[in-house]
């Protein structure tokens, strides 16, 4: 058993250890800071290499990181030997709370301020 805790620990640091440098580039790859990552306010000539390593981050390192957020997330989730029928069934109910609820409020509060925007609902409700 000190064997089976030592591997979980030992998966547990690794893990926590490639989380920051990964979400890191993912946010990199995602925010798109308009000026300075397409190359607008730093010219080529002003720094020798830019696009090279710019190239390099964006286009093949970051893009690395989404896949293995992926495979961590299914690697995990399947981590347990006693996995059975009704672990499965807990554990879909667990992310049924923990995602699909949080989503569908966020949906609903972002579609209500969009609608409400749209068609101005409250359009001279309590003005003078």
């Amino acid at each position: 058993m000190n064997c089976m805790q030592n591997d979980t620990s030992l998966l547990s640091r690794t893990i926590s250890f490639l989380r920051f440098p990964m979400i890191f580039f993912i946010l990199y790859l995602h925010v798109v800071l308009r000026g300075w990552s397409d190359g607008h306010m730093v010219p080529g000539s002003a720094f020798v290499g830019y696009e090279s390593v710019r190239f390099f981050f964006v286009e093949s390192v970051s893009r690395i990181f989404v896949p293995c957020f992926f495979f961590i997330s299914g690697f995990l989730f399947f981590y347990y030997s006693d996995f059975s029928g009704r672990v499965y069934i807990e554990k879909m109910k667990r992310r049924f709370r923990s995602l699909l609820v949080p989503y569908l409020l966020e949906l609903f509060c972002h579609s209500s301020l969009f609608f409400r925007a749209k068609f101005d609902f409250f359009d001279g409700v309590g003005r003078n």
